[in-house]
């Protein structure tokens, strides 16, 4: 037979079974990512499950073991900081360190390496506060004299808050809060959440939701049990503190005292 003379049968039978084994391999492989992506997800969270840094093929299998490793290593990492949401507890700036450092070289997610940074956090705890309370109480002074309300030196019973809002070209009435300003207005009600003993505050009833909700439903107000906010069409933000009590705690941990060092 011809196809006997191309190839000889026990050539045949190999090739064949080299075949079976790659398809069982590459289906016992496939099983294996399967379950891996299922231990991401459940350990760390969706958005912190990625195992693959981008299109597999045929002609990177060589390389993207230690892309995926690496990539995990970073997922791992962000999923135990978003666990215990310290990025809520950071300041603006130190959130934004934290992110540099995670798109950066970090050490092997070790029960070590672990409790080591579970620990500094702990100790560092009083003074990521503090921080988070300077860098809030530094955005509520104002940087151009102009507002009765804005105090150079401590915060009062009302702030003004330049350009919080954003609206399209010549529209009436403001549709959205200000991306730059928002993680400043996430900061402090997370600092006044934390002045009252209450933990960070949690969706949806945080500052950022309400007043996007009640611009959702075209109100120019909302209110929380720590803040009264009204908005207005120069994308002004006025709020009102109701807890003058935390309003005294803000200034005492991040205030006058402390400007008077700069």
């Amino acid at each position: 037979m011809i196809g006997q003379e191309l190839i000889p049968r026990t050539s045949a039978i190999a090739l064949v079974a080299e075949y079976q084994s790659a398809v069982r391999e590459v289906e016992q492989a496939f099983a294996l990512l399967q379950k891996a992506k299922q231990r991401m997800t459940l350990a760390f969270g969706g958005y912190h499950d990625s195992i693959f840094s981008g299109h597999v093929s045929d002609y990177n299998l060589e390389h993207e073991l230690e892309r995926s490793k690496e990539l995990m290593r970073k997922n791992a990492w962000s999923g135990v900081f978003a666990k215990i949401n310290i990025r809520e507890i950071l300041s603006v700036t130190k959130a934004e360190e934290l992110d540099r450092q995670l798109r950066e070289e970090l050490p092997e997610l070790t029960e070590e390496n672990l409790w080591a940074s579970l620990k500094q956090l702990d100790d560092d705890m009083g003074s990521l506060l503090e921080d988070s309370a300077r860098e809030v109480f530094d955005f509520l002074r104002p940087h151009r004299e102009r507002y009765k309300t804005n105090s150079l030196t401590e915060v009062g019973q009302k702030v003004i808050i330049e350009s919080a809002m954003d609206k399209p070209w010549k529209n009436e009435k403001v549709t959205s809060l200000s991306p730059y300003r928002e993680k400043y207005i996430r900061a402090l009600d997370n600092v006044f959440h934390l002045l009252d003993g209450q933990g960070i505050s949690k969706y949806p009833h945080d500052l950022c939701t309400l007043i996007k909700e009640a611009l959702r439903r075209r109100m120019q107000s909302c209110d929380t049990p720590y803040f009264s906010c009204k908005w207005f069409r120069n994308t002004n933000l006025h709020i009102t503190f109701k807890r003058l009590d935390l309003v005294q705690k803000l200034n005492q941990l991040a205030g006058s005292d402390k400007i008077k060092q700069d």
